[in-house]
């Protein structure tokens, strides 16, 4: 089963709110190592987890901003690649 998938079923029917992802989830959608995330993090390159519970040490992190990341970092591979076409087509 797909970490989306598994995101999906833990949340309850109906709910459109935003959601915050544990550590271990990022890690799974990211495909970052743990050190990777907070290097990125620390860099500004990655967005910061929010504090869960106003006394708690537990952070999560806002899904869509994530996803956004995600969505970045495909867009950024995919033009990089295409200017690397263009490239060696003019060749």
């Amino acid at each position: 089963m797909s970490d989306e998938k598994k995101v999906r079923q833990e949340v309850p029917s109906g709910y459109t709110g935003e959601i915050l992802l544990r550590r271990a989830a990022v890690l799974r959608i990211t495909s970052l190592t743990k050190t990777d995330l907070y290097d990125r993090i620390k860099a500004g390159e990655f967005p910061k987890p929010v504090r869960i519970g106003k006394d708690s040490r537990r952070r999560g992190w806002v899904a869509s901003k994530v996803a956004e990341w995600v969505r970045q970092q495909i867009a950024e591979s995919l033009s990089a690649e295409q200017a690397e076409d263009e490239v060696e087509e003019t060749d």
